[in-house]
């Protein structure tokens, strides 16, 4: 699936180990170019119960491992909770594992 494909960081760092530099630089610039999206993909979404599920695991593994993909995730997240209507179930679903899950990483 795709939401499997996109946190594959290690394979630009197993390119770049074998020597591959310009195909390493050319992934990684891919990843950059694919995750400055993120933030808009955020904006007004509708399906957060079911498409967050998928990708929260990654989104959390990406914000310790790749710094410099930090401000696409972190400005995705800021959309998530202040662009969803207040009083939807989704935005209140979202709201809660939000909480949830900053509360165990403290």
């Amino acid at each position: 699936m795709f939401h499997n494909s996109i946190f594959d960081f290690l394979l630009a760092e197993n390119l770049r180990e074998k020597g591959d530099l310009t195909s390493s630089t050319v992934l990684s610039t891919l990843q950059d170019q694919i995750w400055s999206l993120f933030p808009s993909y955020c904006s007004y979404a509708t399906d957060i119960s079911t498409s967050f599920k998928l990708i929260a695991k990654g989104i959390g593994t990406s914000l310790t491992k790749r710094p410099d993909l930090r401000i696409y995730l972190l400005a995705g997240l800021r959309n998530l909770i202040s662009k969803t209507n207040n009083g939807n179930k989704e935005s209140s679903f979202f709201r809660n594992k939000l909480i949830l899950n900053s509360s165990l990483l403290n």
